[in-house]
């Protein structure tokens, strides 16, 4: 039996999508959920990942990378090389491990939400590849913090930083939980992959590797590389996702999902992707009690 080239069958599934017959697509996509009001739901359809690969192939790919890290690990555990180490570059590796471990586990769900919610299959597909690279960042930087907690107690902030109220975790928390929490899968997609860790994470732990390295540490850097190749491949979600937003009113339909030529006008772009809501009038708690609150007239609505 011939065996097909992956390009010559992957755009077909990564695409794959379909109407629903029991539900219409805004029950299915709420906007509070999904995002991206404001643009043409075929618009969606032209959004487009650079970097694409199989579930085979990044298994593969993931195994040999965990291979890589943790063989690497285990072998300095018998060195001396973090007494070595200095002080600073430690207090760096400590405060990397605190900051940012949890928050790793946070974008778990954030992706997920992108794999629920996104509004085109080939970003769903992206997403659940990006929720699993969360989870693998998480599981390696609480197992190679562990390592040093017997040497140093600080480490333990890996684990319990989210969980206390010092400031600055206060204000980091209220951060990530503004743009991967409380939003919409389009907000996301713009508060993480494309601002986060394109602008952020992705120039962070290629310096950070840089600067282990001159520090001597080897696990450490070998770690970080490893994980900043997933950053590079699922932060790409946050570009494509900006196109139907942006799109000037006379494009084609590569752009508007309108027919070049089309009397019907694109829809109009908006900035704002997660509906905000103000009580218009709340019945007291006796006038539920006495029946006299009406069910029928609307106490909720949508501000501009």
């Amino acid at each position: 039996m011939t065996i097909l080239k992956r390009e010559e069958w992957h755009d077909i599934t990564r695409l794959t999508d379909w109407d629903f017959s029991y539900v219409d697509h805004e029950t299915a996509f709420p906007i509070w959920m999904s995002g991206g009001e404001g643009t043409d739901r075929n618009a969606w359809v032209n959004w487009r990942e650079d970097y694409r690969n199989s579930y085979a192939e990044y298994v593969g790919t993931q195994r040999e990378k965990d291979a890589a890290a943790y063989s690497v690990k285990a072998a300095l555990q018998r060195s001396e090389i973090y007494d070595n180490l200095p002080e600073g570059w430690k207090s760096n590796a400590k405060l990397h491990f605190t900051a940012l471990t949890a928050i790793e586990y946070l974008a778990v769900p954030a992706e997920l939400k992108m794999a629920r919610f996104g509004l085109t299959g080939g970003w769903r597909n992206m997403a659940v590849f990006g929720a699993m690279d969360e989870m693998r960042h998480a599981q390696i930087n609480l197992w190679f913090s562990h390592e040093f907690v017997s040497k140093d107690i600080h480490y333990d902030w890996a684990v319990k930083s989210y969980h206390t109220n010092n400031w600055v975790i206060i204000a980091a928390r209220a951060l990530f939980d503004g743009f991967m929490t409380c939003t919409s899968a389009v907000d996301v997609a713009l508060g993480l992959p494309f601002t986060f860790e394109t602008g952020f994470s992705n120039l962070q732990f290629v310096a950070l590797a840089a600067n282990a390295l001159d520090s001597g540490d080897v696990n450490f850097a070998n770690m970080i590389s490893s994980i900043q190749t997933d950053e590079a491949r699922h932060a790409q979600q946050g570009g494509p996702s900006r196109t139907p937003r942006n799109t000037p009113s006379g494009s084609s339909t590569a752009r508007s999902g309108c027919p070049a030529g089309s009397s019907r006008s694109p829809p109009a772009p908006r900035w704002t992707t997660t509906p905000r809501w103000r009580v218009v009038s709340s019945p007291t708690r006796s006038s539920w009690r006495s029946g006299s609150a009406s069910s029928s007239s609307p106490r909720w609505r949508t501000t501009a």
